[in-house]
């Protein structure tokens, strides 16, 4: 699939603000499961513009919320 052919509105043109934008997305449908609420879409969750931190940052919480949704125990990656 060629970036022409997908809507505009699943893009930004700046790939990181797009991987930051996706990692947030699943992270809102995750945090909702986990909590058995409905998904808010419409709240923002993140700064693009501290789009390397926000890529590390968002994929272990990815990685976190998927374990959890999973049944695992969660990542003690924030050293608590």
């Amino acid at each position: 699939m060629k970036k022409k052919d997908i809507p505009q509105e699943f893009f930004t043109g700046s790939f990181k603000k797009d991987v930051c934008m996706y990692i947030n997305d699943c992270k809102q449908y995750l945090k909702a499961a986990i909590e058995q609420r409905p998904v808010d879409m419409e709240s923002e969750e993140f700064d693009p513009t501290q789009d390397e931190f926000l890529i590390i940052y968002g994929m272990k919480e990815l990685k976190d919320l998927s374990m959890r949704v999973a049944g695992r125990h969660p990542l003690n990656w924030k050293g608590n």
